[in-house]
């Protein structure tokens, strides 16, 4: 895949209450923007460091991530 400027996850993270029209506006394009598989969100310190997705332990929960990435 080749990398582009921008990350679709971590774009979406940085701006929840963003809408795909949002993005847009703000330049986001699939000639800019990807969007990697789950498993390399998962290898992804950015991730798993990320509060949205750990549990009331502060664990990283793999089920939140997978159920925001779908």
């Amino acid at each position: 895949m080749a990398v582009k400027k921008n990350d679709m996850v971590l774009n979406v993270l940085a701006n929840p209450d963003f809408e795909a029209r949002d993005l847009y506006a703000a330049g986001l394009s699939t000639d800019n923007t990807n969007l990697r598989t789950e498993d390399e969100y998962l290898a992804s310190d950015k991730i798993k460091n990320n509060p949205a997705f750990h549990d009331a332990s502060g664990n990283f929960d793999k089920g939140k991530f997978h159920e925001f990435y779908e």
